[in-house]
């Protein structure tokens, strides 16, 4: 589905939202008008309410993309629109790699858009950037990362992304795991090793989606940075976005459960009253 807007109105929007990255990002030339591609660009419609519009670089390409397609196609909550980019499996990107996701981010800002699956986003219609990567044996490549790119938010797990997975359903990660004993490159696998020990059979996304109040909860109490900003061990930032995407998540339930009611009540007065 394709979405415009008249021309004046239009105009009007992107003035008031220059002003907005202006502000967030100076090096952006505040008179600069930006022209949308009409035929894949996102943009809303008059009178619709206008969803949160959340764009994700992420490193992992397993469990990353299964959790956050729960909130997506037939899945997608009104008032939310998360559209994430996989970079960890792209050869341009091996090496170097929290340093190229910023180049990524650079990047979307310098063309003032980025296009992902094909539908093209302007950054006056993105609320926030997101920054997925896990620590593995990567700590000083994000902390440098994290300095040279303060834009995006950033979205670190240590040692990786399963230890959200982990908080859906448990709190106790310092009995449950034992990664302290390894070096950094081995963590990440012995904490998936362990997990399908601690939760039989491994936690899967959707599980794991549908306790997201639980794991938000449990994540912020281990939730602690090293010197240079980076995560500590068993602490994952994905409460974050979590939080930001939990209450609209919520009032879309509620919206689905009034509406199917509201059928319910009708088909009842219809059939049987």
């Amino acid at each position: 589905m394709k979405y415009s807007k008249s021309q004046g109105k239009r105009e009007l929007l992107l003035a008031q939202k220059e002003l907005v990255v202006k502000e967030r990002d100076e090096s952006l030339e505040a008179s600069a008008h930006v022209i949308l591609e009409e035929q894949n660009s996102y943009a809303k419609e008059d009178g619709e309410l206008e969803p949160k519009i959340y764009i994700l670089f992420v490193e992992g390409d397993n469990k990353e993309p299964d959790y956050f397609m729960c909130m997506q196609g037939k899945h997608a909550f009104s008032g939310l629109k998360i559209a994430y980019m996989l970079l960890a499996n792209c050869a341009e990107y091996k090496g170097n790699l929290a340093q190229k996701m910023c180049g990524v981010v650079d990047e979307t800002y310098r063309n003032k858009k980025v296009t992902i699956d094909k539908e093209a986003y302007s950054v006056f219609d993105i609320d926030d950037i997101f920054i997925v990567m896990d620590v593995d044996a990567l700590h000083d490549e994000i902390a440098k990362g994290m300095k040279l790119e303060s834009r995006a938010t950033w979205i670190v797990s240590n040692p990786c992304f399963e230890i959200w997975l982990y908080y859906a359903f448990r709190n106790t990660p310092k009995e449950d795991f034992s990664c302290e004993n390894f070096e950094d490159s081995k963590r990440s696998s012995r904490l998936k090793e362990e997990l399908d020990s601690v939760h039989k059979g491994g936690i899967g996304c959707n599980k794991a989606f549908m306790n997201m109040k639980e794991a938000i909860c449990n994540a912020k109490q281990h939730y602690r940075l090293d010197d240079d900003g980076v995560p500590d061990l068993y602490a994952t930032g994905m409460h974050i976005l979590a939080d930001r995407i939990f209450c609209i998540i919520q009032s879309s339930l509620e919206e689905r459960i009034s509406k199917r009611q509201k059928e319910i009540e009708k088909f009842r007065r219809d059939n049987y009253e």
